[in-house]
């Protein structure tokens, strides 16, 4: 989950807290993880938030750069935003 909205937890900025789990000892797949399909979970809303598959809502954030490698890309190599499938900010390549 995220503790965006927060005091000092911008709405948007959920990269940076990303980044904080991986600085703190995560791996960065167990960090995007926790962003996401662990997030998902969470909330009772597993398969249709926070996994790329048929029938789940589809937003998206496509980097230029692997996270897997350098979790600092979700911050940094920002190319396109998907919410609901279609494109909100950025271009595709």
């Amino acid at each position: 989950g995220t503790d965006a909205g927060t005091p000092f937890n911008f709405h948007g900025d959920n990269a940076k807290e990303v980044e904080l789990y991986v600085r703190c000892g995560m791996k960065p797949a167990e960090a995007l993880g926790a962003a996401t399909e662990n997030a998902a979970e969470l909330l009772g809303r597993k398969g249709e938030l926070g996994a790329i598959a048929p029938g789940a809502f589809g937003d998206l954030l496509v980097l230029s750069r692997n996270p897997l490698r350098d979790i600092r890309a979700l911050q940094r190599n920002r190319t396109a935003v998907l919410k609901g499938g279609r494109v909100v900010a950025g271009s595709l390549p």
